[in-house]
C-alpha cells in the first residue's frame, strides 16, 4: 500500500508534547487536509491515515512502541 499523504503535502502542526515535539499535524494540499500523523512522546510515529473530502480515506497505519508495524488497512 502507498503513502496515504501525497508528496508535496504541507504540515501544518496541530498538537506537541510538553517539550514542543510534535505530537499529531494535519497535512493539506491544495487548500484541502489530505493526510493526519501523530507521534508517540519519544517521536516515534504512532498513527497516519490519508483524509478525502473531510473524513478518513484511503491507507490506515498504525505502530507499536517499538515501531513495528501494528495495523495496516484501507479504508
Amino acid at each position: 500500500m502507498t503513502d496515504p499523504i501525497p508528496e508535496g503535502a504541507q504540515e501544518i502542526i496541530h498538537d506537541t508534547w510538553e517539550d514542543g515535539a510534535k505530537r499529531s499535524a494535519f497535512y493539506t494540499l491544495d487548500g484541502q487536509q489530505v493526510g493526519y500523523r501523530s507521534w508517540t512522546a519519544e517521536g516515534q510515529i504512532d498513527m497516519e491515515y490519508g483524509i478525502q473530502d473531510g473524513v478518513q480515506h484511503g491507507v490506515f497505519r498504525t505502530w507499536h512502541e517499538n515501531g513495528q508495524l501494528c495495523e495496516l488497512s484501507s479504508l
